[in-house]
């Protein structure tokens, strides 16, 4: 799915029934939300389970808003959940 933060387009997967926990997973720079794949496999059937994509990796766009990338993607995954 795609999500339209302040700054950048999103994409992200939710799996699981809305009304369990969240977990959310945030993969490292230079490989996307795919890397959780077995971790979304093992959670889903007792968590809500978040991936997505940090600004600039995969689907997800990048922008230059004079930020550092850190303090960007924090935002950006604070407006998504």
């Amino acid at each position: 799915m795609l999500f339209k933060s302040t700054y950048v387009d999103i994409y992200y997967n939710v799996t699981g029934k809305n009304n369990l926990p969240c977990i959310t997973f945030i993969h490292g720079v230079g490989i996307d939300y795919r890397t959780f794949e077995n971790q979304v496999d093992a959670f889903k059937g007792k968590f809500q389970v978040l991936v997505w994509n940090m600004t600039g990796h995969a689907n997800s766009s990048l922008k230059n808003y004079n930020k550092r990338f850190t303090g960007l993607s924090a935002e950006c995954i604070n407006e998504l959940m």
